[in-house]
């Protein structure tokens, strides 16, 4: 609420996250998430090809699982659901959550000063 001459009154403090986003990080760090090594890891691992995935259901099959139980591990070992850009882009979102935002500072000298460099042997010259 606001005064009827514009003080905010009540609410959040700055700074307090709302209940939702209080919440997402609760999740995230309950397990122990982090989106920027989620987002190192996409892009040092690659997809496999459709050669390896043939390979690893094979592999299932041998040792006794059946197709229907080998289906959702095949697609998670294939990771069709995303592409390596859509999982960065959605830890890059989740990123803003977890981590806080940078923002530039801007510095002002109201003083006049002079800066003079001098190279170590001219300081050594003046012992």
């Amino acid at each position: 609420m606001a005064t009827k001459d514009g003080r905010k009154t009540g609410g959040r403090k700055k700074g307090t996250p709302n209940k939702l986003t209080r919440d997402l990080i609760g999740y995230l760090e309950q397990r122990q998430y982090s989106p920027l090594s989620e987002v190192l890891d996409c892009l040092e691992k690659e997809r496999p090809t459709p050669e390896e995935v043939k390979k690893y259901k094979q592999e299932l099959v041998k040792r006794g699982i059946s197709e229907s139980e080998a289906k959702p591990l095949v697609r998670q070992f294939a990771n069709d659901y995303l592409s390596t850009p859509q999982k960065i882009d959605v830890n890059m979102r989740l990123m803003e959550f977890v981590y806080p935002k940078r923002k530039s500072v801007e510095v002002e000298n109201k003083q006049s000063s002079t800066i003079t460099f001098v190279s170590k042997d001219e300081f050594n010259k003046g012992k």
